[in-house]
Protein backbone atom coordinates (compact mmCIF):
# COMPACT_ATOMS: atom_id res chain seq x y z
CA UNK A 1 0.00 0.00 0.00
CA UNK A 2 2.79 2.46 0.89
CA UNK A 3 4.60 1.78 -2.38
CA UNK A 4 1.48 2.42 -4.46
CA UNK A 5 0.54 5.57 -2.53
CA UNK A 6 4.10 6.93 -2.85
CA UNK A 7 4.80 5.96 -6.46
CA UNK A 8 1.32 5.38 -7.88
CA UNK A 9 -0.57 7.48 -10.39
CA UNK A 10 -4.32 7.86 -10.71
CA UNK A 11 -6.08 6.03 -13.51
CA UNK A 12 -8.88 7.60 -15.50
CA UNK A 13 -11.39 9.19 -13.15
CA UNK A 14 -8.99 8.85 -10.21
CA UNK A 15 -10.71 5.86 -8.65
CA UNK A 16 -7.69 3.57 -9.05
CA UNK A 17 -3.94 3.94 -8.80
CA UNK A 18 -1.22 2.11 -10.71
CA UNK A 19 2.55 1.91 -10.68
CA UNK A 20 4.16 3.31 -13.83
CA UNK A 21 7.79 2.17 -13.97
CA UNK A 22 10.18 5.08 -14.52
CA UNK A 23 7.61 7.89 -14.30
CA UNK A 24 8.32 8.40 -10.59
CA UNK A 25 11.85 9.45 -11.61
CA UNK A 26 10.51 12.56 -13.37
CA UNK A 27 11.02 15.61 -11.15
CA UNK A 28 8.14 17.62 -9.74
CA UNK A 29 7.28 21.20 -10.65
CA UNK A 30 4.17 23.19 -9.82
CA UNK A 31 1.20 22.76 -12.15
CA UNK A 32 1.96 25.99 -14.02
CA UNK A 33 5.69 25.18 -14.40
CA UNK A 34 5.50 21.51 -15.37
CA UNK A 35 6.12 20.75 -19.03
CA UNK A 36 4.86 17.16 -19.31
CA UNK A 37 1.90 15.16 -18.12
CA UNK A 38 1.04 11.50 -17.79
CA UNK A 39 -2.44 10.47 -18.83
CA UNK A 40 -4.25 7.17 -19.02
CA UNK A 41 -5.84 6.23 -22.33
CA UNK A 42 -8.84 4.19 -21.17
CA UNK A 43 -9.73 3.00 -24.67
CA UNK A 44 -6.25 1.51 -25.22
CA UNK A 45 -5.47 0.71 -21.58
CA UNK A 46 -2.13 2.51 -21.84
CA UNK A 47 -0.34 5.42 -20.24
CA UNK A 48 0.74 8.27 -22.50
CA UNK A 49 3.26 11.01 -21.83
CA UNK A 50 2.59 14.28 -23.58
CA UNK A 51 4.29 17.65 -23.48
CA UNK A 52 2.34 20.69 -22.41
CA UNK A 53 4.68 22.89 -24.44
CA UNK A 54 7.68 22.46 -26.70
CA UNK A 55 10.57 21.06 -24.66
CA UNK A 56 13.98 22.05 -26.06
CA UNK A 57 16.57 19.33 -26.62
CA UNK A 58 18.49 18.47 -23.42
CA UNK A 59 15.97 20.29 -21.17
CA UNK A 60 14.69 18.46 -18.16
CA UNK A 61 11.17 17.03 -18.12
CA UNK A 62 9.00 18.10 -15.18
CA UNK A 63 5.59 16.87 -14.13
CA UNK A 64 3.34 18.00 -11.32
CA UNK A 65 2.76 15.58 -8.47
CA UNK A 66 -0.29 17.71 -7.66
CA UNK A 67 -1.12 21.10 -6.26
CA UNK A 68 -0.05 20.09 -2.75
CA UNK A 69 1.48 21.96 0.18
CA UNK A 70 5.05 21.02 1.10
CA UNK A 71 3.83 19.15 4.17
CA UNK A 72 1.84 16.80 1.91
CA UNK A 73 4.67 16.43 -0.65
CA UNK A 74 6.98 15.46 2.21
CA UNK A 75 4.49 13.01 3.69
CA UNK A 76 3.59 11.35 0.39
CA UNK A 77 6.78 11.55 -1.67
CA UNK A 78 9.63 12.35 0.71
CA UNK A 79 10.62 15.80 -0.61
CA UNK A 80 9.64 19.45 -0.42
CA UNK A 81 9.42 21.97 -3.25
CA UNK A 82 11.97 24.68 -2.40
CA UNK A 83 10.60 26.93 -5.14
CA UNK A 84 7.03 26.80 -3.86
CA UNK A 85 5.47 30.12 -3.01
CA UNK A 86 3.17 29.01 -0.26
CA UNK A 87 2.26 29.56 3.30
CA UNK A 88 3.29 26.90 5.75
CA UNK A 89 0.53 24.59 6.86
CA UNK A 90 0.40 23.24 10.40
CA UNK A 91 -2.08 21.64 12.74
CA UNK A 92 -2.32 23.38 16.09
CA UNK A 93 -4.28 22.13 19.04
CA UNK A 94 -6.91 24.77 19.86
CA UNK A 95 -6.39 24.32 23.61
CA UNK A 96 -2.65 24.92 23.25
CA UNK A 97 -3.29 28.00 21.12
CA UNK A 98 -5.74 29.44 23.67
CA UNK A 99 -3.29 28.80 26.51
CA UNK A 100 -0.47 30.52 24.60
CA UNK A 101 -2.65 33.57 23.84
CA UNK A 102 -3.78 33.79 27.46
CA UNK A 103 -0.22 33.49 28.79
CA UNK A 104 1.12 36.03 26.30
CA UNK A 105 -1.57 38.59 27.09
CA UNK A 106 -1.88 38.06 30.83
CA UNK A 107 -5.34 36.47 30.67
CA UNK A 108 -4.33 33.23 32.40
CA UNK A 109 -7.02 31.53 34.40
CA UNK A 110 -9.88 33.91 33.61
CA UNK A 111 -11.17 32.07 30.54
CA UNK A 112 -11.53 35.23 28.47
CA UNK A 113 -9.92 33.87 25.29
CA UNK A 114 -11.63 30.48 25.65
CA UNK A 115 -15.05 32.15 25.97
CA UNK A 116 -14.47 34.25 22.83
CA UNK A 117 -13.27 31.25 20.80
CA UNK A 118 -16.27 29.20 21.97
CA UNK A 119 -18.59 32.03 20.92
CA UNK A 120 -16.95 32.29 17.48
CA UNK A 121 -17.14 28.52 16.96
CA UNK A 122 -20.84 28.45 17.89
CA UNK A 123 -21.54 31.44 15.64
CA UNK A 124 -19.61 29.62 12.84
CA UNK A 125 -17.16 32.49 12.55
CA UNK A 126 -14.18 30.11 12.83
Amino acid sequence: VTCVSSYGFHLGDGQFEALVPGWDMVNHASLNKSNAQLRFNEAQGTFEVYSKAKIPKNDQIFTSYGDLPNSELLRRYGFIDHSAEELAEAEINLGDMIQAVEETNGFEGIGMVDDRVTFMLRAKLL
